[in-house]
């Protein structure tokens, strides 16, 4: 009897023990990601020289490079916006091989003879085109508003129309909108500021403060979303390509070269460079899918148009700053 009880004691003591260890691990679990995400918050704000236009110049030529040797897969993709992007870095460097695939390009998706789509407006401002002749239906409510700004016509939305992008701060407010809803939500609201004005749509006067007040809320998205992925490179973008330029910090710009992948492309998975290779999002989904519990197919490639587009007009317009301010042309 008295070796039953010692037993059942033993088995109590060892409960408690578990239980305690338990406790322990979910009170410092939580607490040890929390200190990581700060120490990644600090490190990804901290004080940092510019880089200087000769890092900015070969991450350009090698971001053309992958341009080139993925070249006919990128003419597949009919995203006008990206190839605006590209427009515009084709207007700023002057380079022959990019001109060239631009008008290849546009006569494979918008020859000059079809008037149906405007989505050409976005890359030719001036091309004649027909209003009202693509359903906007499916589209997302930014891409309504990218079609009003090629057409100068408001689109309907759920509610109201399109003209709600012009007087109000649409991605506010942000914990919500940017960060569990769209990341590129105040991205895409500048962006479709950006081709009003281009193609001098009626606008209210108060264009210009809701523009500040965009920036601002873009350069406080970098501050606390310190993951190097498409948005990351996106907003630095925005803000360097369209005026906002003293919001950015030198550091943003070294992590978005560091994100620059060993094939000259930038990839819309997420990167954090102040960690180690082994402990990369894509590292610890290869793991994953060497242990059967990824599917293959769920793992992105390495680098893809999107980013990449984004990554050569940035370093186009970087190369180009003035020493000392990254701000725009």
């Amino acid at each position: 009897m008295q070796r039953f009880k010692a037993k059942e004691g033993s088995v109590s003591e060892l409960k408690n023990k578990w239980l305690r260890q338990a406790a322990i691990v979910l009170f410092a679990l939580p607490l040890a990601i929390t200190v990581v995400l700060l120490a990644l918050v600090i490190a990804a704000n901290r004080e940092a020289p510019l880089p200087s236009a000769t890092q900015w110049q070969q991450s350009h030529q090698r971001a053309m490079q992958w341009l080139r040797e993925h070249e006919s897969e990128v003419l597949r993709d009919g995203n006008a916006a990206l190839w605006w992007v590209l427009q515009t870095t084709a207007e700023t460097t002057h380079d022959p091989y990019l001109v060239d695939l631009m008008a290849r390009a546009m006569a494979l998706h918008y020859p000059r003879a079809d008037r149906t789509s405007a989505w050409k407006r976005l890359v030719q401002p001036q091309a004649d085109v027909v209003a009202g002749l693509v359903d906007t239906a499916p589209l997302e409510p930014y891409q309504r508003f990218f079609y009003h700004a090629a057409t100068c016509v408001p689109v309907a939305l759920d509610e109201g129309d399109t003209r709600y992008f012009l007087s109000h701060n649409a991605c506010r407010p942000q914990w919500r909108a940017v960060g569990l809803q769209d990341p590129v939500c105040s991205t895409h609201q500048l962006m479709g500021i950006a081709l009003i004005k281009r193609m001098s749509c009626p606008a209210p006067t108060t264009l210009p403060q809701l523009e500040a007040a965009l920036q601002a809320d873009i350069a406080q998205q970098m501050t606390w979303d310190v993951q190097v992925r498409d948005a990351y490179v996106q907003r630095v973008l925005s803000l360097i390509w369209f005026g906002g330029g003293e919001h950015v910090k030198p550091i943003w710009l070294h992590r978005i070269l560091a994100a620059q992948g060993a094939d000259g492309g930038w990839s819309g998975g997420r990167q954090f460079p102040e960690l180690p290779a082994s402990l990369q999002p894509n590292a610890l989904r290869a793991r994953l899918v060497a242990l059967g519990l990824k599917n293959p197919a769920q793992t992105p490639y390495p680098s893809d148009f999107h980013a990449t587009a984004q990554g050569i007009l940035l370093s186009a317009l970087m190369s180009r700053m003035p020493p000392g301010s990254p701000s725009s042309r």
